[in-house]
């Protein structure tokens, strides 16, 4: 007789999926019950960090304890209050948690956490607790999650700069054609206007957009900035092409007012079209393939406007020259140049002179780098590890029979 080891080893991928999501800029913490030697052995096989602590060291309340929650790899033999506590800890410095968790313990901190999710096979009060229920098994679609949250955070944000700046576009110079010249626009062109806006834009939704690597903090202040610096210099362009146009187009431009704001309403729909790929981007806007149903939405609406101004025969709108609506469409592609050049660099002032870099290049210079250092020490190093062919299974499919699942922030 004799003691009877016995191992449950981690899933082939919690490795990987734990690097990957290091490497999104999200901290990884392991929380659970196990004994101490047991976390510590589990947390160097999947490269977590081994300085797992006790839930002693959780107690009593102190800012020297936040500080050791804040540094920590994790911690053991913990209780659901002690999970409860690290999730509360954490939060109260302004981090934004996620918990994971399959038992009935992991409930209290799934109900606390930002984002509480529950794993594959995870019982009722765990799902019930949770904002998100993992169907397949292992933790791989936790870093498709973060990804894919961070594509629509860009949508949504190139969406609210594209709202609020053909807005600005259009008030700021319509009061100036009001205020300095005393003309008005007929009301038609600014409800075309309207429409056409809204119907291009309705397919920001699909966008290709990619994650950035580290976590965006939405700032409604520098958000407005940028809006209002962009309709501002669109208005700008609108406002000199009114005033000087008549060096550029034919002689119609001068004589006949009609004409003046059907050029016109042709300059502000084909900029505000433009602007889309402007504000989806954070650098020059040609060098970013949009979705195909977002490129094609501009590209019908416009179709459809400049087929109206030349072959419309003054039905609506007054039937333009073919030379000026070439003219405009150049005026506006060269100033498509200049409004990138004015996003980047409020951008780059907000980043403190630091370039964007996506999820996808930072994880790739990592592993490259990775790569590096361990065929360096390969022959240096013999402890036992996770063999070197195992890939990540983004998508989430599972890879090898269900392993064990304690709670990770």
């Amino acid at each position: 007789a004799g003691p009877l080891p016995i191992m449950a080893p981690p899933r082939h991928d919690t490795a990987e999926t734990i690097a990957t999501i290091k490497k999104a800029s999200v901290d990884v913490k392991m929380i659970t019950g196990d004994h101490l030697n047991i976390a510590k052995e589990l947390a160097r096989q999947i490269e977590l960090g081994t300085n797992i602590l006790p839930n002693t060291a959780l107690w009593p309340a102190s800012a020297a304890r936040d500080d050791l929650i804040a540094s920590a790899d994790g911690f053991a033999q913990v209780m659901p209050k002690d999970k409860h506590e690290v999730v509360a800890v954490l939060m109260g410095m302004g981090k934004v948690v996620g918990m994971t968790g399959d038992g009935v313990n992991d409930a209290p901190a799934l109900a606390k956490a930002q984002i509480g999710i529950a794993v594959a096979g995870a019982t009722d009060a765990a799902q019930a607790a949770a904002d998100i229920v993992l169907t397949q098994e292992g933790l791989s679609p936790i870093y498709t999650a973060i990804a894919e949250s961070r594509r629509i955070f860009k949508r949504l944000k190139a969406y609210v700069i594209y709202r609020i700046c053909v807005t600005v576009q259009v008030v700021a110079f319509l009061c100036i054609v009001s205020f300095v010249y005393n003309e008005a626009f007929d009301a038609l062109y600014i409800i075309l206007l309207a429409l056409f806006h809204d119907l291009t834009i309705v397919t920001i939704a699909y966008d290709h957009q990619t994650p950035s690597a580290k976590p965006e903090t939405p700032t409604v202040v520098m958000l407005i900035f940028v809006a209002y610096s962009l309709g501002f210099v669109l208005s700008a362009s609108s406002t000199i092409l009114y005033a000087f146009g008549d060096k550029i187009l034919s002689s119609r431009f001068v004589e006949d007012f009609k004409y003046k704001e059907t050029c016109m309403f042709l300059q502000i729909s084909n900029s505000s079209a433009i602007l889309i790929f402007n504000a989806r981007t954070q650098g020059f806007s040609f060098m970013s393939v949009p979705a195909i149903q977002l490129f094609m939405s501009a590209v019908v609406s416009q179709l459809f406007v400049n087929c109206m101004l030349l072959f419309a025969g003054g039905f609506i709108v007054e039937q333009m020259e073919p030379i000026d609506v070439a003219t405009i469409w150049a005026y506006d592609l060269s100033w498509l140049i200049i409004i990138d050049l004015v996003k980047m660099t409020i951008i780059r002032i907000q980043d403190g002179g630091a370039q964007e870099q996506s999820l996808t290049q930072a994880m790739n210079r990592q592993s490259f780098m990775r790569a590096s250092r361990a065929g360096k020490s390969s022959s240096k190093s013999s402890s036992t590890k996770l063999g070197s062919d195992v890939r990540i299974s983004i998508s989430g499919q599972p890879m090898v029979p269900k392993g064990t699942s304690d709670g990770l922030i």
